[in-house]
Order: structure tokens, then sequence, then C-alpha cells
């Protein structure tokens, strides 16, 4: 995307760290197979790299035993958030029945928030800002022609709900996932969250955007 990387290369890394979970979550609608409960990229092998959704829980309720620093988590807890990534993921790809265009907008719009930690100038913000009303008037322009345009309005207004309920969900859901086992999950996964745990830039000094581009 041509404006994210005309950003200077501190506030993708700001926008990336800071959204992150929030990214993966809602790509998480697009990878869930509803019929077999499972998640699975386009460029997976079913047989090989598929992740149940047992599995998915299982994960999330043990430490990665390579990690001797991991805390044990709290069973009550991890199994309370992986049900609330679940209720986010059905009600948007199965009750709002959002397309891949529709989660693709949510993602660049979520991406665009102008208010992530450490991005601090003013003339940053407000290039993230509009860049963040750029992709919400497409998204509403792109819903306005899929239905009736009192249908869309209301719609349009439940889909950006859904990334009011994700940034509630963000913090203790990061959780969830940096506490799986490394070797349970897919590479993309992996991707986000060395991203997530990382303080420094990569060695090559670049961002790591595959989870905003992967499907854009």
């Amino acid at each position: 995307m041509k404006s994210f990387k005309a950003l200077p290369q501190s506030a993708q890394i700001c926008l990336l760290k800071g959204g992150s979970i929030e990214l993966l979550i809602i790509r998480s609608v697009l990878t869930f197979d509803r019929e077999r409960e499972r998640f699975l990229e386009q460029t997976d092998n079913p047989q090989t790299s598929a992740i149940t959704l047992a599995q998915f829980k299982n994960a999330a309720m043990k430490p990665d035993s390579s990690d001797i620093s991991s805390t044990p988590p709290n069973p009550k807890l991890q199994s309370s958030l992986v049900d609330d990534i679940m209720k986010f993921i059905r009600v948007l790809g199965l009750e709002l029945k959002a397309d891949e265009t529709m989660l693709i907008f949510l993602l660049l719009i979520s991406l665009f928030s102008p208010d992530r930690p450490n991005l601090d100038q003013k003339d940053l913000k407000d290039a993230v800002a509009q860049e963040q009303e750029r992709y919400s008037a497409l998204l509403k322009r792109y819903v306005e022609s899929k239905m009736p345009r009192n249908k869309a309005r209301i719609y349009y207004a439940k889909l950006l709900m859904k990334l009011t309920d994700i940034r509630n969900l963000n913090e203790e859901s990061s959780q969830v996932f940096l506490n799986m086992n490394a070797e349970t999950i897919q590479p993309l996964m992996k991707e986000v969250l060395d991203l997530q745990n990382s303080k420094e830039l990569p060695a090559d000094g670049s961002p790591q955007p595959a989870v905003v581009t992967a499907k854009s």
C-alpha cells in the first residue's frame, strides 16, 4: 500500500505493533472454515497446516514449553478469552456475513488507527487519521452498493461496532496468542507474534506487514 509505505518507518512499526492482534483476529474471519471448524490459509496444505478449533483452544491453554520465562496461563481466563475471540469471528462471519472485501476494509481501518501507542507526532496522527477516514468512506460506499441505503446505514454501523469490540479484546486477547506453543500455530501467526513481542526493528530495519498484505 502506497499510503502505508509513505509513512516513516517508525510510524509503520507503531501501527503494526499496536494493531497486530486486532489484525490477526479480523484476518481469522477470512481463514476460518465454518463447516470443518478449522483455520486454514489459502496457501496452506489442509493435511498439515490446518488448525482445528479444538487445537486452537488446546494451544491457548498450554504455554510455550520452550520459553522458560513463560507464565502459566489461567485456564478459566484463557478459555473465556478464546470464547470471546470465536464469538467475534462467528458474529462477523456468520451473522453479519461480512465478505472478503468488507473484511479487508476493516483490516485497513484498524491498521490506520491514529491513537496507537508511540504515534505522537501530530502530522503523522493526522496522516493516519486521514487514511482511516478514506477507507471508512470506501467501506461505506461498498456496503451501499450491496444493499438498500436504509439497510446499508445500519449494517455499516454494525461493522464499525465490531472494530470497537475488537479494540476491547486486543490487550487481553494478546495473552491468549502469546502463551501459545509456537509449534502448534501457523507461520503467519508466528510472524505476527514475533512482531508483537519485538522491541526493536528486524535485522534489516524493515517492518513485517504480512498480516495486512497477504490478501490485499
